[in-house]
């Protein structure tokens, strides 16, 4: 799940908007080919849902939860669509004392927050 995946942002919010309770941030579906194309970089990953939201500091950063299944188990992840290109954030996501000492608080906060959202999302989905 650490490769970068090429995909557009413009099929993000192709998939439609929804509105998402409780969240300040607009919640956009994950179509299921981003989904897929996500899954196609981490063996044995199966998508089931997505739902992003944009960051507060860009448009162009699309921040995707995804809930999937691996050998029949569930989990949820978390990825950042950075201009097409989707990264894996979870790891970092996980606990915020953990990032890179070249984050700022500012940034650390909107990034955590942003994950919340999307996780939040994902959860109303």
């Amino acid at each position: 799940m650490n490769g970068a995946v090429v995909v557009g942002l413009g099929a993000l919010v192709a998939g439609g908007l929804t509105g998402c309770a409780d969240v300040s941030r607009i919640c956009y579906p994950i179509p299921s080919e981003v989904m897929d194309d996500i899954a196609s970089r981490a063996p044995g990953l199966e998508p089931i849902v997505g739902s992003g939201v944009a960051s507060p500091r860009s448009d162009n950063f699309i921040y995707i939860a995804m809930r999937f299944s691996v050998d029949g188990r569930v989990d949820e992840g978390v990825w950042g669509d950075y201009y097409g290109e989707v990264i894996a954030i979870d790891d970092v996501a996980r606990d915020v004392s953990d990032w890179p000492q070249q984050l700022d608080d500012g940034l650390a906060r909107d990034d955590a927050r942003s994950i919340d959202d999307a996780r939040h999302c994902l959860a109303q989905s």
